[in-house]
């Protein structure tokens, strides 16, 4: 299964398992997770996005590669 790891132009977005996830702050979700999650668009290239959070939580690739394994993000190009 492919993980977050992206080229310069992969998009992901939530999924619908994602999205629930994200409006019902799940308990499986920790707060980091959860703030990572609510970046992912559908619009905005994924590695501005880790670029972007990995300015306040390093290991933002390592959770965004959770995430898409956890079937919470899905690869949308």
């Amino acid at each position: 299964m492919p993980t977050a790891s992206t080229t310069a132009q992969t998009v992901h977005k939530r999924t619908l398992k994602g999205q629930k996830a994200a409006a019902l702050r799940t308990p499986e979700l920790d707060a980091t997770h959860a703030r990572l999650l609510l970046l992912f668009n559908g619009f905005t290239p994924t590695e501005c996005l880790i670029e972007r959070a990995e300015e306040y939580t390093p290991e933002a690739q390592l959770i965004a590669d959770e995430l898409e394994r956890s079937g919470l993000i899905e690869r949308v190009h």
